[in-house]
């Protein structure tokens, strides 16, 4: 449980002392982006407060923009960089592939230093999310489903293992902008004659970097964020050249893809 009870009396008003522990947790990266509070009750329950100091709370940080309203009731953390920006580029890394160079220097910087700080920072339990996340890949591998999905899904938990708050809300905020690149990648490659080598090796790759992480690596860790991002430019220089004999290199339907990549 990350939540902690309330020393009474706090030293502060005690819906400030709960709004400053939420917004720890948020800033530790233990709440993520995104990410669900419990419910009121049970909240209120695991912090040992009332509800009305907790709504009191809530209403503070919602002022703040830290939390926001979920769509199904409740709350959830707040995605601190919007898709204001990260739109509009997703749109532009559609229509103009040639613009995917830009897009992976700024994956070089962002996700190499992440791995490198999660070989330093990462907890017990940031190696049990990177671990989770690598066994739902291998079994997305073997069912051909949701591929995109659970390599973004590591990357992100890479992202949390950094410790750093704004890496993390960077690297969920260009999860829009990220989601094209990638899914478009695994459309070149379910698209190629050795798609299985292709996925297992981006597989390898991912486990390369968490056993760097796990080993406290952050060079190591590094240097395999830096070929695993290598490589999938390598697929898109490939997927992209123009064709041979001016016969259009072999697509995937939009329904197939999106059936592939639909979460289970």
């Amino acid at each position: 449980m990350i939540f902690k009870p309330i020393t009474l009396p706090p030293p502060q008003r005690l819906s400030n002392a709960i709004a400053g522990q939420l917004e720890h947790l948020i800033v530790e990266g233990r709440l993520t982006p995104g990410e669900g509070l419990p419910s009121e009750r049970a909240l209120a329950k695991q912090i040992g407060v009332s509800r009305p100091s907790l709504r009191e709370a809530l209403s503070e940080l919602r002022s703040r923009g830290l939390i926001e309203p979920a769509r199904n009731g409740g709350a959830v953390v707040t995605e601190l960089t919007r898709a204001t920006i990260t739109e509009p580029l997703s749109q532009i890394l559609e229509r103009h592939p040639s613009a995917v160079k830009d897009l992976i220097e700024m994956r070089v910087v962002l996700e190499a230093h992440a791995a490198f700080l999660a070989a330093v920072h990462g907890t017990r339990a940031d190696l049990g999310k990177l671990e989770t996340s690598l066994k739902a890949q291998r079994e997305a591998r073997l069912r051909n489903v949701a591929l995109a999905k659970r390599d973004l899904d590591f990357h992100q938990s890479v992202a949390q293992a950094s410790r750093n708050i704004v890496l993390l809300h960077a690297t969920y905020g260009l999860s829009r902008l990220i989601k094209v690149f990638v899914q478009r990648g695994y459309e070149i490659i379910l698209s190629s004659e050795n798609a299985s080598e292709r996925r297992t090796a981006i597989e390898k790759e991912h486990l390369a970097i968490h056993e760097a992480i796990r080993r406290g690596d952050p060079e190591a860790a590094r240097n395999a964020a830096l070929a695993h991002i290598r490589s999938t430019e390598d697929v898109w220089t490939v997927g992209t050249q123009p064709p041979a004999a001016g016969r259009r290199p072999p697509r995937l339907s939009a329904s197939r893809i999106n059936a592939r990549q639909a979460a289970p």
